[in-house]
């Protein structure tokens, strides 16, 4: 029988002597894992002992319980003891201790180490317009701890990339790992994806996860799109430039409003000529035909005297170039039976019109 306690005790002692250690910034958050023994898997309640002495008692199971900015998840399913701390302050860094209790058994002792970081990023806001693209950057000292993104308010928040993955994309949000840097980005960015971010490091057995630095996204609604006008303007500028800077006009619009202006005023004198051009002809037109329709004079003179009538010859052949006359001789007679003479003496004339067709 004492040999069967003193197996059973080895192994409990034995958890006592290794000691987490973790190393965390002030306003951040830290969570540690105190796992059960192999040994035995249920236990009655859980105790964390601070490094000031205080003693908080997690009494359920399975769920968070809040013990001001402590917080006690007894997972019994999965035979772990979580505790986190959150806003962390300088008081809070020290030891601790994971005491787990089984009635008629000493309990378990399960020691870890919180430790101030040496140098801490200050938390940061970014603001980013909808569908537009975003780059959270977080700088990570050179070690080989696991490295996360998780969004939510503290410790609780859900990881988003990690490196403890070897998928380097989530939807629109893309990881690149570099030596000392952990860049993540976020494309199409949505109202959803505000929210507080933090990047983290997880050590390899998850023993714990600290926060490295919290990044509070804001997400504004696009600005509306508007045409703007942009003029080019030479080194010096001279005071008549300054009217057509003010409405948004250029000098290059100014000519080619020129240039359309006289090609217009051209256009319309060109068609002013030519109907001008046109109306000279018509009238030309008109004079000829009516000296071709014109009047011929009949004189009528004293009985055996000759009448003389002089025409132009263009009229009576339209063959000569320059203007002649010819000349019309008409004896003097009287007129059929039942004609009327004419009277000798008459010193009146009468014309008629003669008509020649080409």
């Amino acid at each position: 029988m004492m040999k069967f306690l003193l197996l059973l005790t080895l192994p409990l002692m034995a958890g006592c002597d290794k000691v987490d250690e973790a190393r965390a910034c002030a306003t951040g958050w830290v969570q540690f894992t105190c796992k059960y023994p192999k040994t035995f898997k249920i236990y009655e309640y859980t105790d964390v002992l601070t490094h000031r002495g205080t003693t908080l008692r997690s009494s359920q199971k399975d769920v968070w319980e809040d013990k001001g900015r402590f917080s006690l998840y007894n997972n019994t399913n999965q035979g772990k003891l979580k505790v986190a701390v959150k806003h962390l302050e300088q008081e809070d860094f020290g030891k601790y201790q994971c005491k787990l209790y089984r009635s008629n058994s000493p309990p378990y002792i399960k020691k870890w180490t919180l430790e101030p970081a040496g140098s801490c990023q200050q938390p940061s806001t970014q603001s980013v317009h909808r569908a537009a693209k975003t780059t959270i950057t977080c700088n990570y000292p050179d070690d080989d701890q696991v490295r996360f993104l998780c969004k939510g308010e503290s410790f609780t928040c859900e990881d988003v990339l990690s490196t403890k993955s070897p998928q380097k994309s989530n939807r629109r949000f893309t990881l690149r790992n570099t030596e000392k840097r952990f860049i993540v980005s976020i494309s199409d960015v949505s109202s959803q994806d505000a929210g507080v971010y933090w990047c983290g490091l997880e050590s390899k057995d998850g023993s714990y996860r600290v926060s490295v630095r919290q990044i509070k996204l804001e997400v504004k609604e696009s600005p509306p799109t508007s045409v703007t006008h942009s003029a080019t303007s030479s080194p010096t500028s001279t005071p008549s430039a300054a009217p057509e800077e003010r409405f948004g006009v250029s000098g290059s619009v100014i000519g080619v409003i020129v240039c359309v202006a006289v090609m217009v005023f051209l256009g319309a004198s060109v068609l002013i000529y030519k109907r001008l051009s046109c109306s000279q002809s018509r009238r030309s037109v008109a004079a000829l035909q009516h000296i071709r329709e014109e009047e011929v004079q009949e004189c009528v003179q004293q009985p055996g005297a000759e009448t003389t009538t002089h025409l132009p010859a263009n009229i009576a052949t339209n063959t000569a170039a320059s203007p002649h006359y010819a000349t019309i001789n008409f004896q003097s007679r009287s007129d059929k039976a039942g004609g009327e003479p004419m009277k000798p003496n008459s010193s009146a004339c009468e014309y008629s019109a003669v008509k020649f067709s080409k």
